[in-house]
């Protein structure tokens, strides 16, 4: 590999990359203005990059939690399943650090979140389980499972019964 294809080169660039995004990201939530979408745009751009040069689960994760602000939920849980694909135990520093708490517990909210939100029922419950298993306690994982269970029993009680089939009478 030639001087400007080598890894180190690649991972300077993403890290710069990854910067870039980061700042475009802030500049752009300030509101929805034309100037913050272009921002915007740019941030993802940037984001994308960076995870082309060198797919780091630090940057999934960001471009995760940018997905998430700017209600793309689908490809923010693509990009948390990346995370877990990439590092299943969230050792990666920048992970650690936007995460307070259990990073594995985060991981699996934003996943269990990020699945609701795009339509994806039974992969949020699977999510808010996988919660429980690692935090009993967790409130966030059983008020959710609990909004579900209500849901579920309230479509029952509101559908109407199916119609029985007649019972077929023998003749002779």
């Amino acid at each position: 590999m030639g001087f400007f294809g080598t890894k180190n080169n690649g991972r300077k660039r993403a890290e710069r990359y990854m910067g870039m995004a980061s700042k475009y990201f802030r500049m752009a939530s300030d509101g929805v203005t034309e100037p913050n979408m272009i921002a915007m745009g740019k941030a993802f751009e940037c984001a994308k990059k960076a995870i082309e040069l060198d797919p780091k689960p630090g940057y999934y994760y960001s471009l995760g939690i940018m997905y998430s602000v700017t209600g793309n939920y689908e490809d923010a849980k693509r990009s948390y399943e990346k995370v877990l694909e990439l590092d299943p135990n969230l050792e990666t520093p920048e992970i650690r650090k936007g995460i307070e708490g259990d990073p594995k517990v985060e991981m699996h909210l934003y996943l269990g979140d990020a699945s609701y939100k795009s339509g994806n029922i039974q992969i949020a419950i699977k999510e808010y389980k996988e919660v429980l298993k690692l935090d009993e306690n967790c409130k966030e994982a059983k008020d959710f499972l609990s909004k579900v269970a209500l849901s579920i029993k309230l479509h029952e009680l509101s559908s109407p019964e199916k119609e029985k089939e007649p019972i077929p009478i023998a003749t002779t």
